[in-house]
């Protein structure tokens, strides 16, 4: 199972977005923390932040940023069943529904 969106913070130009995984136990999986930039050219390069497990006991994810008081904006959550354990597989479905959530947003 794989999962993943873009995220950022609405009028910060900097911030540190965290993804908390859980089971379906409600048993913290994994966090993971990474850096992003906020930027009001819509150019789909918001920081994408997603997780990959090979067994689908992904039952919730959390989103947060280091940034009180400001929303964030998030584009369309991407979930994924990956039957094989290949990583290059998951990788390429989840760019593929990346570039087709993409160029559906650029559509309307």
């Amino acid at each position: 199972m794989a999962a993943g969106t873009q995220i950022a913070v609405d009028d910060t130009p900097n911030f540190v977005a965290t993804l908390e995984v859980y089971d379906a136990a409600n048993s913290l999986l994994q966090t993971f923390s990474l850096p992003g930039m906020s930027s009001t050219i819509i150019d789909n390069s918001a920081l994408f932040l997603g997780v990959r497990s090979e067994t689908a006991n992904i039952s919730r994810l959390v989103y947060y940023t280091n940034i009180s008081n400001r929303a964030i904006g998030i584009n369309a959550v991407s979930i994924a069943i990956v039957p094989e354990p290949s990583a290059t597989l998951g990788l390429l479905v989840l760019s593929a529904i990346a570039i087709l959530s993409s160029h559906k947003s650029k559509i309307q």
